[in-house]
């Protein structure tokens, strides 16, 4: 578990050396390594990607933690052999206002799209833990696939889950 340094939160990056492997092959990629892995070739008739900064509203949790200051945005798609893969980051804040005890829970990351349906992203936190009175800071990337720059730019939300 990794503490966070202004705040007394911690975040758990257990889930983190499938992704580390995908971020290392990405900056791979994106270093010089064309022709290196088979990729699919860019579709002309794809739409670019949207990277605009997106906003979600506030949400709590059992009446006593808010999940707040949520945005989140596009970085890259990368082209697989009939998909993409699209890197992105997101930022919020968790604020834990019950005075006598410590918040912890499992985080996944979904983004929803208009017709429904919903991606799990790829992040490297597991869980996190917030003392008592007080607040955690998250910025990290996160990786989806999708079928291509259509369905990415369709992403209407992006859904914080903690349990």
């Amino acid at each position: 578990m990794a503490a966070c340094p202004r705040h007394h939160g911690t975040a758990d990056y257990t889930g983190m050396k499938p992704l580390l492997c995908i971020v290392v092959s990405v900056g791979l990629l994106a270093c010089g390594g064309d022709g290196a892995v088979p990729l699919a070739p860019a579709d002309p008739d794809q739409p670019p990607l949207d990277t605009a900064n997106r906003t979600e509203p506030d949400r709590t949790w059992d009446g006593r933690v808010t999940a707040q200051d949520i945005s989140w945005s596009y970085i890259r798609a990368i082209p697989l052999r009939t998909s993409i893969s699209v890197v992105g980051s997101f930022r919020l804040t968790l604020v834990n206002a019950d005075l006598e005890r410590a918040f912890g829970a499992a985080v996944i990351l979904r983004f929803v799209a208009l017709d429904g349906e919903r991606h799990v992203a790829e992040i490297p936190i597991a869980r996190v833990t917030i003392p008592a009175d007080s607040l955690l800071n998250i910025r990290e990337n996160f990786i989806i696939e999708v079928k291509d720059q259509h369905a990415a730019n369709a992403i209407e939300r992006m859904d914080l889950s903690l349990f």
